[in-house]
């Protein structure tokens, strides 16, 4: 493994908190406030991320208890990642008096780049790969955990180019005004959508819930959160920024 994922994944953090930072400064309380989510949302987002991978995972980490603190060795849950994200927002919006839904859309194109920077990570160090195919020329060689290589689906490099999709259309999006709120749903939804879809093509091993891969119910429960967010932004009209 290259080790790539954890440089991949600061840099989209980086990228994100700079672009918030340039497209809205410091000048307003309001996008201060955005600001400190945002950093409130990775710190808590990267916190539920490693605890939620380490559930999943108890049994060597009920052994190993330090190693839930080596996030640079690599094993993220995205959906705990996108629950403790949430709940981070939420949280400060409701310390600060403050909009959960404004806030929560003030963050969402820096989640995205965050999102696209996991994809690339997990292409790059392999750690997302797709089951076994025939051979052709859309499914290249690949190695598996166990060094394996054999033709698969290539289901990290799909979830780069979806994830940079789906932040290329919402930074087109990001000037045209939207009900409060639904930024922020159409962000989580699309990367739940993603991961989603993603799943049902994926080889590397994980735990069943009803014979469907875990990561496939989590992204279906996140899905389902979005939408009801989205059903529920009915706030008025705004312009991002």
């Amino acid at each position: 493994m290259s080790q790539a994922y954890p440089v991949v994944f600061a840099l989209g953090c980086l990228a994100g908190l700079c672009w918030l930072a340039l497209r809205r400064g410091f000048q307003t309380e309001a996008s201060a406030a955005a600001f400190m989510a945002a950093l409130l949302a990775l710190a808590l987002g990267l916190a539920g991320a490693r605890l939620g991978f380490a559930a999943l995972h108890w049994p060597y980490y009920s052994q190993h208890l330090q190693e839930i603190l080596w996030v640079w060795q690599g094993g993220l849950s995205w959906a705990g990642g996108a629950v403790g994200a949430v709940a981070a927002v939420g949280a400060f919006a409701w310390i600060r008096g403050l909009s959960f839904a404004s806030l929560a859309d003030a963050v969402a194109l820096p989640a995205l780049a965050v999102a696209l920077a996991a994809w690339a990570g997990c292409f790059l160090d392999g750690c997302v790969y797709g089951f076994r195919t025939p051979a052709g020329l859309l499914f290249p060689q690949a190695p598996d955990l166990f060094g394996v290589v054999a033709p698969r689906w290539p289901t990290a490099a799909l979830g780069v180019i979806a994830a940079g999709l789906l932040l290329s259309v919402m930074v087109a999006l990001d000037s045209r005004p939207m009900p409060t709120g639904l930024r922020a749903a159409l962000a989580l939804g699309g990367v739940a959508l993603i991961a989603f879809a993603l799943s049902f093509t994926r080889g590397d091993p994980v735990m069943l819930i009803g014979g469907l891969r875990i990561d496939t119910v989590g992204a279906a429960a996140v899905l389902l959160i979005a939408a009801i967010f989205a059903r529920s932004s009915a706030g008025p009209v705004e312009v991002a920024g």
